[in-house]
């Protein structure tokens, strides 16, 4: 149940989010207008000539071509996945359990659930987390939704999460996976760089929403 809801949330903030972007793309390029840096349809296998090819012919030539272009863009969003990712990371988790550094994975420096605590009177109300911990998992979501899924086994384990929580998760989860590390690189492929930072708000609108 408690997945559920987060997915009804998901699609609430999806929603927001999409028409919030719409709103301000629509302010520059116009409802109707293509974007200037839309090109034409080039003839052949992608053009008209597509139509003319056999049902079978049609689904390889789009697997194939499907295949590169996202071969293509995920090569350009991994040097901002890593880069959020270990940022994240290193400002959500703690020392070692020696307290002594060694370079190794998941050694970090513990800002984000200090200043998690802090701001409990406003995220408690905001999200309804049980605990200060909980705020990790939405953060690291911001860098990777699949590193933030390996932190809520051991909230739960520890009793620092309950079901509430999960929907939360699951909802926050879903909207913010990765996005502060894709939009610059979708953004840059679309030949829409100036659109970036209206789109991570509108994702990070969005994601609240949820």
């Amino acid at each position: 149940l408690a997945a559920l809801c987060g997915n009804l949330g998901a699609v609430i903030g999806a929603i927001f989010s999409t028409r919030l972007m719409m709103v301000f793309t629509s302010r520059t390029l116009g409802r109707q207008q293509a974007s200037c840096q839309s090109e034409p349809i080039p003839q052949g296998t992608h053009g008209k000539e597509a139509c003319r090819l056999s049902g079978g012919m049609r689904i390889i030539t789009t697997l194939i071509n499907g295949g590169k272009t996202g071969v293509d863009l995920g090569l350009g969003i991994i040097p901002g996945v890593l880069i959020i990712c270990t940022l994240v990371v290193m400002m959500t988790n703690g020392a070692p359990a020696d307290g002594i550094y060694t370079g190794g994975a998941y050694e970090g420096i513990a800002l984000l659930p200090a200043v998690a605590e802090r701001l409990e009177c406003i995220l408690q109300p905001l999200f309804g987390f049980s605990s200060a911990e909980s705020i990790a998992v939405p953060v690291t979501a911001l860098g990777s939704a699949g590193a933030a899924l390996g932190i809520i086994p051991a909230l739960i384990q520890n009793e620092l999460a309950d079901c509430g929580d999960i929907a939360v998760f699951t909802a926050m989860c879903m909207c913010w996976s990765g996005y502060l590390s894709t939009h610059v690189s979708m953004m840059d492929l679309l030949g829409e760089t100036r659109f970036t930072g209206k789109a991570i708000l509108s994702h990070t609108l969005g994601g609240i929403v949820a």
